[in-house]
């Protein structure tokens, strides 16, 4: 038997879902309209492979219960680009998630959404946003499924354990 779910999983637990379960489900990414403005949302289409007796939809939403409520928040810090190109743009760090050997970590902004950048330039051209100015960038982070934890500044410790993990997993390719 096949049953297909459509549900709108951020990416991150979509991956841990896929490589958990990878005998018994095949997925599909789509994007689907929402409202009458064009709004889109990105949603997975899953099937999953199962035995009668069994009830995939019950089994899927219990694990994506168990990965987000396991799911440790993301750090991140709010800030307003002072540089004279982007001047005003609110946008978020995500203090311990390296991407590079340079020690670059993601970013993300409404327009062009999450890129990588340096962490040094980025807190030395901007200034920390206020709640109001970043309140439409953080909730639409918390609807793609993020779960934030508001910071200021990033812990020298978790950036050092993070660049030493993405080192390692480069190294091993």
């Amino acid at each position: 038997m096949h049953t297909t779910i459509k549900r709108k999983i951020r990416p991150s637990v979509m991956t841990t879902i896929f490589e958990n379960f990878a005998s018994i489900v095949n997925v599909k990414y789509f994007k689907a309209q929402t409202s009458l403005n064009g709004d889109e949302k990105v949603y997975y289409e899953i099937t999953i492979r199962h035995n009668e007796e069994q009830n995939p939809k019950e089994q899927l939403n219990k694990a994506i219960a168990l990965i987000k409520k396991e799911a440790s928040p993301t750090e991140m810090i709010f800030r307003v680009d002072n540089s004279k190109d982007f001047k005003g743009t609110i946008f978020a760090i995500f203090p311990h998630d390296v991407v590079d050997y340079h020690g670059h970590v993601t970013t993300y902004q409404h327009v062009g959404q999450h890129c990588s950048g340096d962490y040094h330039h980025m807190m030395n051209t901007s200034k920390p946003a206020k709640e109001e100015e970043y309140k439409d960038l953080y909730n639409e982070l918390k609807g793609s499924g993020y779960n934030i934890k508001v910071t200021c500044r990033r812990n020298k410790d978790k950036y050092n354990k993070s660049y030493r993990e993405m080192r390692k997993m480069y190294s091993q390719d």
